[in-house]
């Protein structure tokens, strides 16, 4: 609460030029790519992001998550510019990856995009579920029927800045449970909830 703008500032243009620094590093490999043999497939991308202050934290110490730790890049270079301008807005995971690469290697002609409802994130107690419409943050044990809720209006609110639970309890309390469903072992997994798909916006 008592932080220095200007000292997060300072942190922010840092790792802007160190952004800017891979950038061009990239650019390089992918244009040493264009010359390289036509059977290379190239994957990056990050394990997690890091924060730089956008919900007053910086750095990997008790990071809370929100879109700046679990939101990455991901870049898929297929051999001989396929699929060169194409861009895929839906959600993934870092395990869809897996299947990425296991359909190149079988057909070299297909290109695979994860077919997901929502995704999972856990840290400690705090759970995070991301759907197309929404994105409900737990940050404490879903088991207590009291624990606090951040719901955020997805895609719009892309920086998690308008906190929409208090106005939105039936979506909360269907997060909640179908979470709750998802902790059993063994079992069935339940539907996901129509209400987590979809907003009324």
């Amino acid at each position: 609460p008592d932080y220095d703008p200007d000292t997060l500032h300072e942190i922010q243009c840092g790792m802007a030029g160190q952004v800017t620094l891979i950038d061009r590093c990239v650019g390089v490999l992918l244009q040493v790519l264009q010359d390289a043999p036509d059977d290379i497939l190239f994957v990056l991308t990050s394990l997690r992001g890091f924060p730089l202050g956008e919900h007053l934290t910086v750095g990997w110490h008790e990071v809370p998550l929100y879109h700046e730790l679990m939101h990455v890049p991901a870049i898929v270079r297929y051999p001989r510019g396929e699929h060169s301008m194409r861009r895929w807005q839906g959600i993934g995971e870092l395990r869809d990856l897996t299947e990425i690469i296991c359909q190149w290697f079988c057909n070299q002609n297909v290109i695979a995009e994860p077919e997901r409802q929502f995704s999972l994130c856990r840290s400690a107690e705090e759970v995070v579920l991301r759907t197309p419409a929404w994105q409900l943050r737990f940050a404490e044990s879903i088991a207590d029927e009291l624990s606090p809720a951040n719901l955020f209006l997805k895609p719009d609110d892309q920086n998690e800045v308008n906190d929409v639970a208090s106005r939105c309890d039936e979506v909360v309390q269907a997060g909640r449970l179908y979470l709750q469903g998802l902790q059993h072992p063994g079992e069935s997994h339940p539907a996901i909830p129509e209400i987590l798909l979809q907003s009324e916006s």
